[in-house]
């Protein structure tokens, strides 16, 4: 999962043009990720831009990318395929 969140949060910076073209109120975005593609959020962050949020299909390893801004609105920054929740140990954990 790591690596997912750090290609997302690459591309949340190098590709703003397709932020402009996937946004819409957090809502509908939200409805349509668990809806059309069986998606739920794994992983959230705060960013100096707003709200990052990782949804992962657990089942059939889709993931979407979400850049939520502090009006509400939210883009889908990047999807890809084969995305997995990594085990990763408790924070604190010097694992």
């Amino acid at each position: 999962m790591l690596k997912i969140i750090l290609t997302a949060l690459a591309v949340c910076f190098a590709m703003p043009a397709l932020a402009q073209n996937n946004c819409a109120p957090r809502e509908n975005v939200s409805a349509k990720l668990t809806d059309k593609y069986g998606e739920a959020p794994s992983f959230i962050g705060v960013n100096s831009k707003g709200i990052i949020t990782i949804w992962i299909n657990q089942k059939t390893g889709t993931w979407s990318a979400v850049l939520t801004n502090p009006s509400g609105i939210s883009c889908v920054v990047s999807v890809g395929r084969n995305g997995e929740l990594l085990d990763l140990p408790p924070a604190g954990d010097p694992a």
